[in-house]
């Protein structure tokens, strides 16, 4: 017997949530580490544009991984 639609929504909605909360606590997570970033750096110092992107590059890793480990466990 299949299952109904609404127990099908219910399953899809816990998978989901879980991941979307994640998610958003991650991107909370890099634009702080930006700001902090951007409002600690003194002011006569210029950045070149590699040194912007490598601030989202430990938490990127981290996001990229959590996202690969939903993917493989389905």
């Amino acid at each position: 017997m299949a299952a109904s639609p609404r127990a099908v929504l219910g399953e899809v909605l816990a998978d989901a949530v879980p991941f979307l909360a994640i998610a958003i606590v991650w991107s909370v997570i890099m634009l702080a580490f930006y700001a902090v970033f951007l409002f600690t750096r003194p002011p006569n110092v210029a950045y070149e544009p590699w040194v912007f992107a490598s601030v989202f590059v430990v938490p990127g890793i981290a996001f990229l991984g959590h996202i690969l480990k939903q993917a493989i466990h389905g």
